[in-house]
């Protein structure tokens, strides 16, 4: 008596874990070829009429851009400063996705871009700053797969100056001494740029001495 011969075939969608699959049959003394060719067209057929439960439906630009101002109503907007390089695969992006899209939907929702080539860099009410890199993670074969990640941050520039000033202060010696630390410090002394002063002029605050 012949055996059967059952390939069997799981489909992943890597965002939704949801998991899907595929088979075909044939005898165990039959070719290979035949079922191999049988389950590649059923993987093709999970992958068309499923596609929508393994990889979520983006929501159209318009749609997230108008979500964005129904949020924001009439709440003040901020002038941006948007600096998100990119590194694909060791090299630097010529043109970095994050920085454009952050760009693109912040112009759209009202924000004013501060251009930092222009020298505007310091009148970001609110700089949005971070980095995107991204990796070959395997090859099989010719198919090459690539992870990728972005981290952005975004600070209030007037909160961060005035947690700075407090530190820069005889009152804000714990921050001080937290900051010796980590910057493994015996002897912790702040200074920082002196405004609207003539030429180069610092002004020193007081030392820390770390415990």
């Amino acid at each position: 008596m012949d055996k059967k011969l059952y390939l069997v075939a799981k489909v992943i969608g890597t965002e939704t874990t949801r998991v899907l699959g595929a088979t075909a049959d044939g005898k165990a003394s039959d070719d290979l070829g035949p079922p191999v060719e049988e389950l590649a067209d059923a993987v093709a057929d999970v992958v068309d009429k499923q596609a929508d439960k393994l990889v979520p439906k983006a929501a159209p630009a318009a749609d997230r851009v108008a979500a964005l101002n129904e949020k924001l109503k009439k709440a003040p907007r901020p002038a941006l400063l948007v600096g998100i390089p990119e590194r694909h695969v060791g090299g630097p992006a010529a043109d970095p996705a994050a920085q454009t899209e952050v760009s693109k939907f912040a112009k759209e929702t009202g924000f004013e871009l501060v251009d930092a080539g222009e020298g505007g860099k310091g009148k970001a009410d609110v700089p949005v700053t971070g980095e995107g890199f991204s990796g070959v993670a395997g090859r099989v074969g010719g198919l090459v797969s690539v992870k990728a990640r972005v981290e952005v941050k975004a600070v209030d520039a007037a909160l961060a100056e005035q947690a700075a000033g407090a530190a820069f202060g005889p009152q804000g010696v714990g921050q001080r001494v937290r900051l010796g630390r980590v910057l493994k410090a015996d002897v912790l002394v702040p200074v920082r740029p002196v405004k609207g002063a003539k030429g180069a002029a610092v002004e020193r605050g007081a030392t820390s001495r770390s415990p």
